[in-house]
């Protein structure tokens, strides 16, 4: 078991992450995603635990530092994770969070990091309400309301055409993504695409670990109470999947994806990778795609299914 201490420190990086710039909630959030993991998926075995554990301590030390720059921002990574000494706390942080997350989900937003963010400082507070202090709550705010003005992201056209913003970004034929009416129907719709498309190396939208960790948020917020907030996030979540299925293979210029063979939930894969032979922001973005795995696998329609989609996590896990 993860202790209580990281989910506080997480809360807290997510608080003060407005100071750094949006990207900078990644390591907060992978923080309390791990602590998450521990409790609910990984934690059984000690050893595994005690891994998780060990990646967690690698980001609050400042070991993945490309989500800001430290001279320009005046805050390190290592500051993000400081405790709030003595601060007051709110009983009515969920609804201040919630409220926030009202004014950026009618459309996709920085490949749904607002959505993924909120719900893991909603889920951290619910679980948690001493940690819900008044700079906590308006760290958050503050960290939400930046995602009010923000873009979709953006996506890679291979080396002609290099990264482009919408409108110059297309979508994928509508058709080609079903509609869906709940968070349970997206994480189905995920689940396919992963099983259908993890080995092909595509850039941008966050990539399939977005489209994962996007999905959970969904749930997260329906299993919170939060259930008109999450159905009307939908549609972001909808075109999220359009846009990084929109994108083209770049296999050739790229090289081909690797996958691991070994599943986390054995000592031996965290022994053998502790680096990614192929992604980047790796050790915040693997911690986050296990929480949300787990909680999309048992929605797949047939045992056929969740094998499929088990063994394509593999290319995210390498």
């Amino acid at each position: 078991m993860v202790p209580d201490e990281y989910l506080y420190r997480g809360l807290c990086a997510l608080a003060r992450a407005h100071r750094a710039g949006t990207m900078a909630g990644h390591l907060g959030a992978a923080v309390v995603a791990g602590y998450f993991l521990a409790r609910e998926w990984l934690g059984h075995d000690a050893a595994v635990a005690e891994a998780i554990r060990h990646e967690l301590d690698r980001i609050r030390a400042g070991e993945e530092r490309l989500w800001f720059d430290p001279a320009r921002t005046g805050i390190t990574v290592e500051e993000l994770f400081e405790p709030f000494e003595n601060a007051e706390i709110v009983r009515n942080g969920i609804a201040r969070l919630t409220k926030a997350l009202w004014a950026s989900v009618d459309r996709l937003r920085q490949s749904g990091h607002n959505v993924i963010f909120a719900s893991l400082a909603l889920k951290a507070i619910a679980l948690r309400p001493q940690f819900a202090q008044e700079p906590v709550v308006a760290g958050l705010e503050r960290l939400l309301g930046l995602f009010a003005s923000a873009g979709p992201g953006r996506g890679y056209y291979g080396r002609e055409r290099g990264w482009q913003w919408p409108p110059r970004a297309p979508l994928a034929d509508d058709r080609l993504v079903p509609v869906y009416r709940s968070p349970r129907a997206a994480a189905r719709v995920v689940l396919s695409v992963l099983a259908n498309h993890a080995g092909e190396r595509r850039r941008g939208y966050g990539g399939l670990f977005h489209l994962i960790t996007h999905a959970r948020a969904l749930l997260d917020l329906e299993e919170l109470g939060a259930r008109e907030l999450a159905r009307a996030a939908l549609a972001a979540h909808r075109q999220h999947v359009r846009a990084w299925l929109g994108l083209p293979r770049v296999d050739q210029e790229l090289g081909t994806l690797k996958r691991a063979i070994e599943l986390p939930d054995s000592p031996e894969y965290w022994r053998r990778h502790r680096q990614s032979v192929q992604w980047s922001g790796w050790l915040t973005h693997r911690l986050k795609v296990l929480y949300a795995f787990h909680a999309l696998l048992p929605l797949a329609p047939t045992e056929q299914a969740r094998n499929r989609a088990l063994q394509a996590l593999g290319y995210l896990l390498a």
